[in-house]
């Protein structure tokens, strides 16, 4: 169990945007993260990949939440968008619906985790 570190409140993030592939498990996620205080969490529809960048680069998230899927290439995503100064401390997590793991970038692999782990994850405690 992951461990909620209060002491790092200026580290939370404050701009969560989840993005929506029109699955329930989508919607579930981003109810699961709005729930929680002092996280602003906004939602987009997944349309293609270059759309995608197009709305993080001009939101500005600390935080990127969305469901694994094919076609697109996290890694080389990832390595994308912090390359970007006003990125460079941009988080992404991936869900995946098949096996219950959640992938953290920076290629941290955590399986089968609890609600409130996830959170944690989210808030970078």
């Amino acid at each position: 169990m992951m461990q909620n570190n209060l002491d790092k409140n200026n580290d939370l993030p404050q701009r969560i945007l989840v993005v929506n592939r029109g699955s329930l498990l989508d919607e579930g996620v981003a109810r699961l993260i709005s729930s929680k205080p002092n996280l602003d969490v906004s939602t987009i529809d997944f349309k293609n990949e270059e759309a995608l960048v197009n709305e993080i680069v001009t939101r500005h998230p600390e935080v990127v939440v969305m469901g694994q899927s094919g076609g697109v290439g996290f890694e080389k995503l990832y390595k994308m968008l912090t390359s970007f100064s006003t990125l460079e401390k941009l988080r992404m997590i991936i869900f995946h619906s098949n096996d219950n793991a959640v992938d953290v970038f920076s290629q941290e692999h955590l399986n089968s985790i609890p609600s409130d782990d996830f959170i944690q994850i989210v808030q970078g405690a």
